[in-house]
């Protein structure tokens, strides 16, 4: 993590896998704050970083307004991925054949948010 960051919110989604008669986890979203913004009264005063993964994948088209341009590509540690930016913020998203889609997103310029993305163990 980069310096300054704390870990404020962790959601973990799951699955009734009905086969082993429990819950499966199928992506982790792991939200940091900026220390100098985390006493602001709501998240969006707040300086956030994003780390998630996900089983079923991720299409930032679907949802997010951070894809108005062409991504472009980027390696993350040997795997291809896209980084999708604009003017304050970044979303770089990126698979790992045969296992999940993993993303990060923040408003960290572009060199220190692809670092974050290249220290994922996958």
């Amino acid at each position: 993590m980069p310096e300054g960051y704390t870990l404020y919110d962790l959601q973990i989604a799951t699955v009734w896998n009905e086969t082993y008669g429990h819950y499966t986890t199928v992506g982790e979203t792991l939200r940091y704050v900026r220390n100098d913004t985390i006493q602001n009264a709501s998240t969006t005063d707040m300086t956030l970083l994003g780390i998630s993964w996900s089983k079923y994948g991720y299409n930032p088209h679907t949802r997010d307004q951070i894809v108005t341009r062409e991504p472009k590509p980027v390696d993350i540690r040997g795997y291809p991925g896209r980084i999708y930016e604009t003017e304050s913020d970044r979303l770089i998203a990126w698979a790992v054949a045969g296992n999940a889609t993993y993303y990060v997103r923040g408003s960290l310029d572009r060199d220190e948010l692809i670092r974050v993305a290249r220290s994922i163990v996958c």
